[in-house]
């Protein structure tokens, strides 16, 4: 009977045993012996919530952001071997290592470029496939952002998406949408130059109905037009993959926002990257044009 106890107690203690994947940053217990996420091997962590305590430390030392969007750059992939669509698909699972970042270290907003207008002109198998993972995305994973209080909204012309796209985007809008903990906006058919074309054409018709005066819009007025005109302007945008341009993202929001550009391609952007890209941010004394 002691023996049978003594083996009890083993086999609980290896259960309570948590690792966290070296790969993909996912937590798991010892018996499954490898991450049940990507199947890669873990390091131990004997107390996963002092570990986690240790992040949040180390984030305060790094400073805060308020807001983060950041760009993913879709092609890179091939680089490292992999096809488009493969990379596309461990794209997608950075997106939910990112948004664990981004609660580590106290960033509320997380905004990510998913598909742009100018991707339409990509191959259509390329397209079709884009489409059905944001599809899956979106369906298999909002548990997970309701779990974590995560809050999810859209920017683009939605409207222009077929229509299963148009609802499974609709369906994770409503279900996450009494949640505060944490704010993630996907850029879905979306161009900078487009948001500001369509604001200024709403803008222009309301001008033509009466409801306001052409000589009272200012920037203020102007916002109220955009996508999300409470979506505060980013503090740090994150360009990956080795590019140096904005890909026409957010144009109108990033004028005051500092640019991080990163060689690391967005499938293996990892929390250290991360980590990187707050640092460069919290070493910057922000002027907004003043001195």
């Amino acid at each position: 009977m002691a023996g049978r106890r003594r083996l009890l107690v083993k086999i609980i203690m290896a259960i309570k045993k948590i690792y966290v994947c070296s790969h993909c940053d996912a937590q798991f217990p010892k018996w499954s012996g490898r991450c049940l996420e990507c199947g890669s091997w873990g390091t131990l962590v004997e107390n996963i919530t002092d570990a986690q305590t240790e992040k949040k430390e180390e984030a305060k030392k790094l400073g805060d952001a308020k807001v983060i969007d950041l760009r993913t750059l879709k092609g890179g992939p091939e680089k490292n071997g992999v096809s488009t669509l493969e990379g596309h698909e461990a794209g997608a699972k950075t997106v939910r290592r990112v948004v664990d970042y981004c609660q580590v270290h106290g960033v509320k907003y997380l905004t990510l470029y998913a598909f742009s207008t100018e991707n339409w002109k990509r191959p259509p198998i390329e397209v079709k496939g884009l489409m059905g993972l944001l599809t899956v995305f979106l369906r298999k994973y909002i548990r997970e952002m309701n779990e974590k209080g995560v809050k999810l909204d859209f920017i683009g012309r939605i409207d222009g998406l077929p229509s299963a796209q148009r609802n499974a985007i609709s369906e994770a809008i409503k279900s996450t949408s009494a949640n505060k903990n944490w704010n993630l906006v996907l850029a879905v058919n979306y161009g900078g130059r487009s948001e500001i074309i369509d604001a200024t054409v709403k803008m222009a018709s309301d001008i033509a109905s009466g409801l306001i005066k052409a000589a009272d819009i200012n920037e203020e007025k102007f916002r109220k037009f955009l996508y999300y005109p409470s979506l505060p302007d980013p503090d740090l945008l994150i360009r990956t993959s080795g590019e140096t341009r904005l890909s026409n993202f957010l144009l109108w929001q990033v004028s005051y926002s500092e640019i991080y550009f990163s060689k690391v391609l967005w499938p293996d952007f990892s929390e250290d990257d991360f980590k990187e890209a707050l640092k460069f941010y919290s070493e910057k004394q922000r002027r907004f044009g003043g001195r």
